[in-house]
């Protein structure tokens, strides 16, 4: 069984309507055609639409779903264009001797159920639409309202079958996104974990040169806490040279204060010794006179 959609625009629909076909068809070749309208023109596009052969539904259209039952499926179909215009008959292909027989259309809208059948021969007639219906049992009719509701249940479940499946390629691609999406996060958090890494190994050599830097740091500060105590040390010596060479330049000082009272008192002693050489000269010029 093959359950399909026909999509189709829907359009006004008559309240009242009739389905006319024709007594018998004839099939010629592969493919035949068997004919039933609305009338007048109607729209079935809304409709639910069932063909059966005698008591057994080979075709259901409902809510623009379409059901075929198994031995029929990709052979017989609606003229789908042709709807809006209440066309509903039945196109069958790949014509089989089994295949002769008396086809019933079936068209409900709402309340409203009208039926028409037309017979399907090969050469002879095997028995016309019209006096199928006319003689149709009561038996017969419940068997193919029982035809059509198996065949609706299986569209039913089809369907179900087909939205579970949608469901779940929904649901298989909204995973496949997640899963992505968890991949592609995992991934950045990869990059983001590696950056870190790197971050902190960076940070690490950083902290190892500031280390580094301030063991120089507390070298360079003992070193100039050294340099600062011999300076301070050099400060006393020097002020202790300065005392000492003020003492010194005070000493000299006083030698030359000293050297030149000496030089005061040698001049002195000299003009003296001029004075007794100068008296002994004179005398002794006088005592040689």
């Amino acid at each position: 069984m093959k359950t399909s959609k026909v999509k189709m625009s829907e359009s006004r629909v008559h309240n009242q309507f009739k389905l006319t076909s024709e007594d018998h068809v004839e099939a010629v070749g592969e493919e035949v055609t068997l004919p039933c309208h609305l009338s007048p023109d109607t729209s079935a596009v809304a409709m639910t639409i069932r063909w059966f052969k005698r008591t057994e539904c080979i075709y259901l259209y409902k809510n623009g779903q379409v059901t075929e039952r198994s031995g029929y499926e990709g052979r017989v179909s609606l003229i789908t264009q042709e709807l809006e215009r209440g066309n509903v008959s039945l196109r069958l292909i790949d014509f089989r001797r089994s295949d002769r027989g008396v086809y019933i259309c079936q068209v409900i809208h709402g309340e409203q159920k009208e039926e028409a059948a037309v017979g399907l021969r090969v050469r002879r007639v095997l028995e016309s639409g019209s006096w199928y219906l006319q003689h149709e049992t009561q038996e017969d009719k419940l068997k193919r309202e029982a035809s059509a509701g198996e065949l609706e249940l299986k569209m039913e479940k089809e369907l179900k079958e087909i939205l579970r499946e949608k469901m779940m390629k929904q649901l298989k691609e909204k995973l496949d996104d997640m899963t992505q999406e968890v991949r592609e996060k995992e991934r950045l958090l990869d990059d983001m974990t590696q950056e870190v890494r790197e971050k902190e190994r960076l940070l690490e050599e950083k902290n190892q040169i500031m280390e580094q830097r301030e063991k120089l740091l507390e070298e360079k500060d003992n070193q100039l806490e050294e340099k600062d105590k011999q300076l301070k040390e050099r400060d006393i010596q020097l002020e202790a040279l300065r005392k000492n060479l003020q003492d010194k330049n005070s000493q000299v000082e006083n030698f030359r204060v000293l050297l030149q009272e000496k030089d005061l008192q040698l001049e002195d002693r000299n003009h003296r010794l001029g004075e007794k050489d100068r008296l002994l000269e004179e005398r002794q010029t006088t005592k040689g006179k």
